[in-house]
């Protein structure tokens, strides 16, 4: 099967939503479909405070979580610790459970980049400021209540949403 071809086929024509694939070996259909793409392995982080609050970030303009590429021979949830206290400014958070894994794809240049994040649950019970890290394009860092989730929502990316999702808080 032509990978290439029907991402080519999917990307310039805008009235496609969806493409179903489907072939009898998933994980050699998958490789094959990876071999158009730079792969990247991030983590991230879904961070509640004490007061059940979530912490969201505003990056380009969108909602987000706060997220990044695992370092050669770290382990998923220390880059997961590690990007948000980079990107937020805060330490002492506590892994708490294991969410979904989510996919996403995107240009660097010219290249097609596919990512996949593993994303985690945690726990914050400090009050450190939150310093949004400018460098990496976050200009907002912000604890919501879940009755805020509209605004997240309303203008965040469909991976995120799948997360907030995985982890009940919307349906």
């Amino acid at each position: 099967m032509n990978f290439q071809l029907l991402i080519d086929l999917f990307e310039n024509n805008k009235t496609l939503k969806q493409l179903f694939v489907f072939n009898n070996n998933l994980e050699e259909m998958f490789a094959e479909f990876k071999t158009g793409f730079q792969f990247i392995e991030a983590a991230g982080g879904l961070v509640f405070n004490k007061k059940g609050e979530i912490l969201f970030i505003k990056r380009r303009g969108k909602w987000d979580l706060p997220k990044g590429k695992v370092e050669p021979k770290e382990e998923c949830h220390n880059a997961a610790l590690r990007e948000t206290t980079e990107e937020c400014g805060i330490t002492n958070m506590e892994i708490t459970s294991i969410l979904c894994s989510t996919y996403h794809t995107y240009y660097i240049e010219e290249q097609k980049v596919l990512k996949k994040t593993f994303w985690y649950k945690m726990e914050y019970s400090d009050h450190e400021e939150l310093k949004p890290q400018q460098e990496e394009d976050i200009t907002f860092a912000k604890w919501f209540n879940k009755s805020e989730l509209k605004t997240i929502t309303d203008n965040t990316y469909p991976s995120i949403i799948d997360v907030l999702k995985d982890a009940n808080l919307i349906s």
